[in-house]
């Protein structure tokens, strides 16, 4: 579960990237949106589940685990962010040329 969850805020904008949103002012905005808020719902979710479902836990060591789920998820914004719109732009023009 937990591999699913590190790749899920990649592969949630791959729908806008694959269907080659012409729009250049949509679809980036639109990619950045969906990569983000999704990042930002696994790493709660991944972190307050567990103190949730026992409730037990020590809350410093829940906010460190997020503040490093936060840090290490900008730290992988910068190498897939660019690959999504290299890919959508490779999709957007080979669209245009049809």
């Amino acid at each position: 579960m937990e591999a699913l969850l590190f790749w899920l805020p990649a592969l949630t904008p791959l729908p806008v990237v694959i269907s080659g949103v012409k729009r250049k002012r949509f679809a980036i905005p639109l990619i950045v949106f969906l990569f983000f808020s999704t990042l930002s719902v696994v790493i709660f979710i991944a972190h307050l589940f567990p103190i949730i479902e026992t409730g037990k836990g020590d809350p410093n060591l829940v906010a460190g685990a997020i503040a490093e789920g936060i840090v290490s998820g900008f730290m992988r914004s910068v190498i897939i962010l660019p690959i999504l719109f290299i890919l959508w732009y490779c999709v957007r023009r080979s669209k245009l040329k049809r």
